[in-house]
């Protein structure tokens, strides 16, 4: 097993170099394998571990075709306010932008906090990274 139950609902690799394993057989896997692990790892971290790993977990939800999923375009969002703090802020416009997908197609009506944030975040980062 190479992931273990730490209580509680929280999860860790074992060791770092498991966690690399495991994502570099990410590259050579097909798109739908690197969603399914996505899937488990974001219903299975929380806290700490969901931040340290956001990137990871965001990026395999990248490579799947997900439905319209609220809890993902949470997700993409707290990963888009990630990458613009620390500065990358074409990664947090394609965040932004898989984030607006995740949406449902009434997402004006059913999730308007929600979408307005997304969109606000979008226009500053868009901004920042010189595209206006």
């Amino acid at each position: 097993n190479f992931i273990e139950n730490r209580g509680m609902s929280k999860y860790a690799w074992i060791h770092d170099k498991v966690q690399e394993a495991a994502l570099s057989l990410g590259e050579a896997a097909s798109p739908s394998f690197q969603f399914e692990i996505g899937v488990i790892l974001s219903d299975h971290l929380e806290g700490n571990d969901l931040d340290d790993s956001l990137f990871d977990v965001v990026d395999l939800l990248s490579k799947g075709k997900a439905t319209s999923r609220t809890d993902y375009a949470q997700l993409y969002l707290q990963a888009a306010r990630k990458a613009k703090n620390l500065s990358a802020f074409e990664t947090a416009a394609a965040y932004v932008s898989r984030g607006l997908e995740m949406l449902p197609d009434d997402r004006w009506a059913s999730h308007r906090a929600l979408t307005v944030t997304l969109y606000q975040l979008g226009v500053e980062v868009e901004l920042a990274a010189g595209h206006f």
